[in-house]
Protein backbone atom coordinates (compact mmCIF):
# COMPACT_ATOMS: atom_id res chain seq x y z
CA UNK A 1 0.00 0.00 0.00
CA UNK A 2 0.64 3.66 -0.20
CA UNK A 3 2.44 4.79 3.00
CA UNK A 4 5.73 3.58 4.79
CA UNK A 5 7.55 0.94 3.35
CA UNK A 6 6.21 -2.80 3.98
CA UNK A 7 9.58 -4.02 4.51
CA UNK A 8 12.87 -2.93 5.35
CA UNK A 9 16.02 -5.80 5.83
CA UNK A 10 19.67 -5.68 5.41
CA UNK A 11 21.54 -8.19 3.64
CA UNK A 12 26.09 -8.04 3.06
CA UNK A 13 28.10 -7.17 0.39
CA UNK A 14 31.97 -8.57 0.96
CA UNK A 15 33.09 -5.93 3.59
CA UNK A 16 30.76 -6.48 6.38
CA UNK A 17 32.31 -3.98 8.83
CA UNK A 18 32.46 -0.96 6.50
CA UNK A 19 29.22 -1.42 3.90
CA UNK A 20 25.49 -2.71 3.83
CA UNK A 21 22.81 -3.12 1.58
CA UNK A 22 19.41 -1.24 2.97
CA UNK A 23 16.06 -3.30 1.16
CA UNK A 24 13.36 -1.78 1.54
CA UNK A 25 9.97 -2.46 -0.76
CA UNK A 26 6.96 0.15 -1.01
CA UNK A 27 3.70 1.08 -3.13
CA UNK A 28 4.91 0.95 -7.02
CA UNK A 29 4.56 4.20 -7.43
CA UNK A 30 7.74 5.28 -5.40
CA UNK A 31 10.68 5.26 -8.12
CA UNK A 32 13.54 6.66 -5.86
CA UNK A 33 14.29 6.47 -2.18
CA UNK A 34 16.67 8.31 -0.22
CA UNK A 35 18.72 6.64 2.42
CA UNK A 36 20.17 9.29 5.47
CA UNK A 37 22.52 8.32 8.20
CA UNK A 38 24.62 9.61 11.17
CA UNK A 39 26.51 7.54 14.34
CA UNK A 40 24.45 7.44 17.14
CA UNK A 41 27.09 8.93 19.02
CA UNK A 42 28.05 11.96 16.75
CA UNK A 43 27.98 15.46 17.82
CA UNK A 44 24.71 17.65 17.47
CA UNK A 45 26.99 19.42 14.21
CA UNK A 46 27.65 16.40 12.46
CA UNK A 47 25.59 16.75 8.92
CA UNK A 48 23.41 13.56 7.87
CA UNK A 49 24.93 11.67 4.97
CA UNK A 50 22.52 10.80 2.07
CA UNK A 51 22.60 7.87 -0.78
CA UNK A 52 19.53 7.40 -2.95
CA UNK A 53 18.73 3.94 -4.53
CA UNK A 54 21.29 1.87 -6.20
CA UNK A 55 18.95 -0.69 -7.83
CA UNK A 56 15.42 -0.51 -7.99
CA UNK A 57 13.58 -3.92 -9.39
CA UNK A 58 9.81 -3.44 -10.28
CA UNK A 59 7.84 -5.91 -9.63
CA UNK A 60 4.85 -5.10 -11.74
CA UNK A 61 4.60 -8.87 -12.97
CA UNK A 62 2.78 -10.32 -9.29
CA UNK A 63 -1.19 -10.30 -8.89
CA UNK A 64 -2.18 -6.56 -8.25
CA UNK A 65 -1.75 -6.89 -4.30
CA UNK A 66 1.34 -8.38 -4.52
CA UNK A 67 2.92 -5.65 -6.41
CA UNK A 68 5.71 -3.35 -5.40
CA UNK A 69 8.66 -1.97 -5.51
CA UNK A 70 11.81 -3.57 -4.75
CA UNK A 71 14.88 -0.85 -3.96
CA UNK A 72 18.51 -1.80 -3.10
CA UNK A 73 20.98 1.18 -1.21
CA UNK A 74 24.41 0.48 -1.07
CA UNK A 75 26.11 2.26 1.94
CA UNK A 76 29.94 2.16 2.27
CA UNK A 77 32.20 3.99 3.78
CA UNK A 78 31.00 2.97 7.01
CA UNK A 79 32.77 2.81 10.64
CA UNK A 80 33.20 -0.84 11.49
CA UNK A 81 31.48 -1.77 15.16
CA UNK A 82 29.31 1.70 14.72
CA UNK A 83 26.09 2.10 15.88
CA UNK A 84 23.99 4.34 13.20
CA UNK A 85 20.45 5.92 12.85
CA UNK A 86 18.87 5.70 9.44
CA UNK A 87 16.05 7.06 7.49
CA UNK A 88 14.43 5.80 4.62
CA UNK A 89 12.71 8.72 3.11
CA UNK A 90 10.89 9.77 0.26
CA UNK A 91 7.84 11.67 -0.94
CA UNK A 92 9.45 14.72 0.83
CA UNK A 93 9.62 13.36 4.67
CA UNK A 94 10.96 10.66 6.75
CA UNK A 95 9.00 7.15 6.20
CA UNK A 96 10.83 4.91 8.88
CA UNK A 97 13.76 5.15 11.28
CA UNK A 98 15.93 2.09 12.41
CA UNK A 99 19.14 1.50 14.04
CA UNK A 100 21.85 -0.36 12.48
CA UNK A 101 24.95 -1.55 13.72
CA UNK A 102 28.11 -2.75 11.41
CA UNK A 103 30.49 -5.39 11.76
CA UNK A 104 33.37 -6.28 13.68
CA UNK A 105 36.67 -5.99 11.37
CA UNK A 106 40.02 -8.28 11.49
CA UNK A 107 41.55 -5.81 13.92
CA UNK A 108 38.39 -6.42 16.45
CA UNK A 109 38.75 -8.78 19.32
CA UNK A 110 34.98 -8.81 19.64
CA UNK A 111 33.19 -12.06 20.39
CA UNK A 112 31.32 -12.26 17.31
CA UNK A 113 27.32 -13.56 17.24
CA UNK A 114 26.27 -15.75 14.05
CA UNK A 115 22.69 -17.57 14.41
CA UNK A 116 22.95 -20.13 11.76
CA UNK A 117 20.44 -22.91 10.34
CA UNK A 118 18.40 -23.67 6.92
CA UNK A 119 15.24 -25.20 6.59
CA UNK A 120 13.02 -22.91 7.65
CA UNK A 121 9.64 -21.96 5.89
CA UNK A 122 6.46 -20.31 6.88
CA UNK A 123 5.31 -22.08 10.39
CA UNK A 124 5.12 -21.25 13.76
CA UNK A 125 8.08 -23.57 14.68
CA UNK A 126 10.17 -21.50 12.46
CA UNK A 127 9.12 -18.21 13.42
CA UNK A 128 10.26 -19.57 17.47
CA UNK A 129 13.22 -19.88 16.34
CA UNK A 130 13.44 -16.89 14.69
CA UNK A 131 12.92 -15.50 17.82
CA UNK A 132 14.99 -18.07 19.79
CA UNK A 133 17.64 -16.94 17.62
CA UNK A 134 17.46 -13.16 18.37
CA UNK A 135 17.37 -13.78 22.23
CA UNK A 136 21.32 -14.81 21.81
CA UNK A 137 22.04 -11.00 19.98
CA UNK A 138 23.48 -12.32 17.53
CA UNK A 139 25.42 -9.98 14.73
CA UNK A 140 24.39 -11.26 12.03
CA UNK A 141 21.78 -14.13 10.94
CA UNK A 142 22.74 -16.93 8.11
CA UNK A 143 20.51 -18.95 6.52
CA UNK A 144 21.39 -21.68 4.86
CA UNK A 145 18.93 -22.10 1.79
CA UNK A 146 15.04 -23.18 1.41
CA UNK A 147 14.12 -20.47 2.87
CA UNK A 148 10.67 -20.48 2.42
CA UNK A 149 9.53 -22.71 0.24
CA UNK A 150 7.99 -20.89 -2.63
CA UNK A 151 9.88 -23.00 -5.14
CA UNK A 152 10.04 -19.65 -7.21
CA UNK A 153 6.65 -19.54 -8.14
CA UNK A 154 5.60 -15.93 -8.43
CA UNK A 155 1.88 -16.73 -7.14
CA UNK A 156 3.81 -17.75 -3.57
CA UNK A 157 5.12 -14.05 -2.28
CA UNK A 158 3.25 -13.77 0.36
CA UNK A 159 5.60 -16.41 2.19
CA UNK A 160 8.60 -14.08 1.72
CA UNK A 161 6.10 -11.07 3.09
CA UNK A 162 5.40 -13.61 6.13
CA UNK A 163 8.66 -14.39 7.13
CA UNK A 164 10.50 -11.18 6.08
CA UNK A 165 8.00 -9.67 8.27
CA UNK A 166 8.60 -12.09 11.15
CA UNK A 167 12.52 -11.04 10.99
CA UNK A 168 11.26 -7.58 11.44
CA UNK A 169 8.82 -8.06 14.16
CA UNK A 170 11.68 -9.68 15.99
CA UNK A 171 14.52 -7.57 15.25
CA UNK A 172 12.80 -4.21 15.99
CA UNK A 173 12.08 -5.99 19.38
CA UNK A 174 15.64 -6.11 20.32
CA UNK A 175 16.43 -2.57 18.78
CA UNK A 176 18.73 -2.77 15.74
CA UNK A 177 18.27 -4.21 11.92
CA UNK A 178 20.32 -7.44 12.22
CA UNK A 179 22.01 -8.19 8.71
CA UNK A 180 20.67 -11.56 6.80
CA UNK A 181 23.40 -13.75 4.76
CA UNK A 182 21.41 -16.78 3.10
CA UNK A 183 23.16 -19.47 0.98
CA UNK A 184 20.70 -20.70 -2.03
CA UNK A 185 18.57 -23.84 -2.08
CA UNK A 186 16.62 -26.02 -4.37
CA UNK A 187 13.67 -24.80 -2.61
CA UNK A 188 14.57 -21.19 -3.55
CA UNK A 189 15.00 -21.63 -7.35
CA UNK A 190 12.35 -24.31 -8.20
CA UNK A 191 15.38 -26.40 -9.26
CA UNK A 192 17.24 -29.23 -7.69
CA UNK A 193 21.03 -29.90 -8.30
CA UNK A 194 22.80 -30.11 -11.84
CA UNK A 195 19.26 -29.44 -13.72
CA UNK A 196 20.78 -28.81 -16.93
CA UNK A 197 18.35 -25.84 -17.12
CA UNK A 198 19.06 -22.27 -17.56
CA UNK A 199 17.17 -19.10 -15.31
CA UNK A 200 16.74 -16.06 -16.52
CA UNK A 201 17.26 -13.09 -14.32
CA UNK A 202 14.68 -10.91 -15.31
CA UNK A 203 12.34 -8.80 -13.13
CA UNK A 204 9.16 -11.41 -15.11
CA UNK A 205 11.25 -14.61 -14.72
CA UNK A 206 13.70 -14.63 -11.43
CA UNK A 207 13.18 -16.36 -8.74
CA UNK A 208 11.77 -13.87 -5.79
CA UNK A 209 15.15 -14.76 -3.94
CA UNK A 210 17.12 -13.55 -6.57
CA UNK A 211 15.39 -10.12 -6.29
CA UNK A 212 14.80 -9.56 -2.51
CA UNK A 213 18.63 -10.39 -1.94
CA UNK A 214 21.31 -8.57 -3.08
CA UNK A 215 24.85 -9.97 -1.29
CA UNK A 216 27.77 -9.07 -3.14
CA UNK A 217 28.44 -5.89 -5.07
CA UNK A 218 29.77 -5.79 -8.94
CA UNK A 219 33.43 -5.63 -9.68
CA UNK A 220 33.50 -1.88 -9.66
CA UNK A 221 32.15 -1.93 -6.12
CA UNK A 222 28.73 -1.13 -7.08
CA UNK A 223 24.76 -2.52 -6.13
CA UNK A 224 24.41 -5.14 -8.60
CA UNK A 225 21.37 -4.69 -11.23
CA UNK A 226 19.15 -8.30 -11.41
CA UNK A 227 20.55 -9.63 -14.17
CA UNK A 228 24.23 -9.64 -12.17
CA UNK A 229 23.37 -11.16 -8.98
CA UNK A 230 25.28 -14.67 -8.45
CA UNK A 231 24.20 -17.00 -5.79
CA UNK A 232 27.79 -17.39 -4.81
CA UNK A 233 29.38 -14.78 -2.40
CA UNK A 234 31.76 -14.35 0.36
CA UNK A 235 31.30 -12.06 3.36
CA UNK A 236 34.35 -10.57 5.90
CA UNK A 237 32.77 -10.86 9.50
CA UNK A 238 36.04 -9.85 11.90
CA UNK A 239 39.28 -12.10 11.39
CA UNK A 240 36.55 -14.57 8.79
CA UNK A 241 35.32 -14.76 6.03
CA UNK A 242 32.31 -16.58 5.41
CA UNK A 243 32.10 -18.34 2.07
CA UNK A 244 28.43 -19.07 0.77
CA UNK A 245 28.55 -21.41 -2.13
CA UNK A 246 25.79 -22.82 -5.00
CA UNK A 247 25.16 -26.29 -4.35
CA UNK A 248 25.00 -27.15 -8.02
CA UNK A 249 21.02 -25.25 -8.52
CA UNK A 250 22.27 -21.91 -10.79
CA UNK A 251 25.72 -22.10 -11.00
CA UNK A 252 28.29 -25.80 -11.42
CA UNK A 253 30.62 -26.87 -9.19
CA UNK A 254 33.24 -26.08 -12.00
CA UNK A 255 31.97 -22.61 -12.29
CA UNK A 256 32.69 -21.92 -8.89
CA UNK A 257 36.10 -23.18 -8.40
CA UNK A 258 37.89 -19.82 -9.58
CA UNK A 259 35.72 -18.18 -7.46
CA UNK A 260 36.94 -20.47 -4.30
CA UNK A 261 40.49 -20.11 -5.45
CA UNK A 262 40.53 -16.33 -5.89
CA UNK A 263 38.93 -15.80 -2.36
CA UNK A 264 40.87 -18.00 -0.41
CA UNK A 265 44.42 -16.88 -2.02
CA UNK A 266 43.33 -13.47 -1.08
CA UNK A 267 42.52 -13.82 2.37
CA UNK A 268 45.15 -16.42 3.79
CA UNK A 269 45.19 -15.00 6.92
CA UNK A 270 41.49 -15.25 7.81
CA UNK A 271 39.71 -17.85 8.98
CA UNK A 272 37.27 -19.57 6.25
CA UNK A 273 34.00 -20.56 7.14
CA UNK A 274 31.66 -22.26 3.98
CA UNK A 275 27.99 -22.22 4.35
CA UNK A 276 25.35 -23.99 1.69
CA UNK A 277 22.40 -26.21 1.85
CA UNK A 278 23.24 -29.32 0.83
Amino acid sequence: PPGAPCHVYATLPEHASTSVFINAHTNDAIENIEVSYIPKASSKTEVLKRVQTSDLIKLSSFEQRGRRNVHTVLLTGLQPETRYIMNIEYNQKIQTTFEYVTLPDKSSNKDIVISTGGDIGDRKIARDMIDNALANNPDVIVVGGDIVYDDAERSCYFAWDSLLRTFSTSMLSHGKLIPLIFSVGNHDVGLNSLPSRNITLTAEKSPIYMMYFPQHTTRDSKAPTLDQRRTYHYHKIGKTVQVHLDSGYLYTFPDQIPFINEVSLKHKDYIKMANYHN
